[in-house]
């Protein structure tokens, strides 16, 4: 081989070595990834369907269904699992037909270092294993609203027997009854005119208000449990009752 076809030869071997140890990144967060979940609201235990389409296979058709409580900024490209979240629950991706997918999962009730207790706006995340870096590239993302769990208010707080006393809470069934205990009594029907209930439709389904004299009561700390009939849903809060 002359020194002109070694040079070459060289050059050629360089470069596909170089191309073969460069990692080669998985699809960014501007691909054409589209999530969608239905229902898009329910509580933990429920099973819901998530949807996905326009996935790049490629050589890796490894993916998963990320649910968690932090919002993941996706204009920016690759994005990693990894270096982004830190509560959160997956499912690996098995139902993967062409570039789509549709799988039933369980709304979880425990993330992997806490629990999903409370209502509010959780997302679901697809995700795609990059083989050369061993991390998962976020792909496309869908919100979803966890309901289910109550969030009674006292106001206020404290007070003397007789003064008013403003109860209002969410997170419980539309339209059901609303149960509330003073100390361990029954107080709906004797201060409440007719048993309250969560509204039953609308933004504000599934909240209540009632307003009543608070109950005479030796001084101190006393529990107001608040419990919605149907579901079971409760919730405590104390109230300081003063001299």
């Amino acid at each position: 081989m002359n020194k002109g076809l070694h040079k070459v030869f060289t050059a050629l071997l360089a470069l596909g070595f170089a191309l073969i140890s460069t990692p080669v990144p998985a699809l960014s967060a501007e691909s054409t990834v589209v999530l969608t979940v239905n229902p898009s609201s329910g509580q933990t235990g429920e099973s819901v369907t998530v949807s996905g389409t326009g996935l790049y296979l490629g050589q890796t058709t490894m993916f998963r269904l990320y649910f968690t409580d932090q919002e993941v900024n996706l204009s920016q490209d690759y994005v990693y699992v990894e270096d982004t979240l830190t509560s959160y629950c997956y499912f690996p991706v098995t139902d993967i037909v062409g570039d789509s997918f549709t799988q039933t999962v369980a709304i979880p009730a425990y993330f992997n270092n806490k629990p999903v207790d409370k209502d509010g706006t959780y997302y679901f995340y697809l995700a795609k294993l990059n083989g050369m870096i061993n991390k998962f590239v976020i792909l496309g993302g869908t919100p979803f609203e966890v309901t289910g769990f109550s969030d009674v208010t006292l106001t206020p707080a404290q007070g003397s027997s007789g003064q008013e006393l403003e109860i209002t809470g969410g997170g419980f069934w539309p339209g059901e009854n609303i149960q509330i205990l003073f100390d361990g009594i029954d107080i709906t029907e004797e201060y409440v005119d007719g048993e309250p209930k969560a509204v039953s439709s609308g933004t504000e389904a599934g909240t209540f208000s009632v307003v009543i004299p608070v109950p005479a009561a030796s001084y101190g700390e006393k529990v107001v449990k608040v419990i919605g009939e149907s579901s079971g849903t409760e919730d405590n809060r104390t109230f300081t009752v003063l001299p």
